[in-house]
């Protein structure tokens, strides 16, 4: 008990004796560590053939950045790829679809699921889920997991060259933006390659956490 009490007047004295800048230099470099260490990353799968990269980019993101990564797909996404073969092939912690039984906590998954999350990417990102996260719909439980989500989120679109030029579907691209949202620009509508996907995560996580360069 006594050690106890000497060790909090110690940091107590430590910290009298730094300066309010260097409290908030230290506290600044803990938060960069802590959000530049990704643990935990939550990918939204929708209908789109890219799905079927969808285990590639799995097992991308695990090598990377050593993060365990839960997968949500759409109905319309698994009729490019399946459950198991993300799982197994990918690598993924658990996949989830609108059939899944399993619970993450006590509180609804679309709700678990990203307040355990670091990062969430959506991939590949249709005009019709896009639609969705720009006009605060929630008819599944992947855009369902979007109006819960708030920080941290890239969104990969997938789709026709038309289609990405329409100018509805490029509107609901622009409110995404204007909300924060990180989105990798597909090349003539298609989503560029699993490989450059995780340069450009990379790119956005260090360009997001590079405040340290401000102090």
């Amino acid at each position: 008990m006594i050690f106890c009490w000497q060790f909090i007047f110690l940091c107590g004295f430590l910290l009298h004796k730094l300066s309010l800048r260097t409290l908030h230099v230290l506290s600044i470099i803990i938060i960069i560590m802590n959000e530049q260490n990704v643990q935990s990353v939550l990918l939204i799968g929708s209908g789109s053939i890219a799905a079927g990269n969808i285990a590639g980019l799995t097992s991308k993101l695990c090598e990377n950045f050593r993060a365990s990564v839960r997968v949500v797909l759409t109905s319309a996404a698994t009729k490019f790829t399946s459950v198991e073969f993300i799982k197994y092939a990918g690598g993924a912690l658990e996949v989830f679809t609108d059939q899944s039984t399993q619970q993450m906590s006590d509180f609804p998954n679309h709700i678990a699921l990203p307040a355990q999350s670091d990062l969430t990417i959506v991939y590949p990102a249709t005009a019709d889920f896009i639609g969705k996260m720009a006009n605060g719909l929630g008819t599944d439980l992947a855009s369902t997991i979007m109006l819960y989500a708030d920080q941290n989120i890239i969104v990969v679109p997938s789709m026709n060259v038309e289609m990405w030029r329409n100018k509805f579907v490029q509107k609901n691209v622009r409110a995404l933006q204007d909300e924060g949202i990180h989105m990798i620009e597909p090349n003539d509508g298609m989503a560029p390659s699993v490989d450059e996907i995780v340069v450009q995560v990379q790119k956005y996580l260090s360009q997001k956490f590079k405040i340290y360069q401000q102090i």
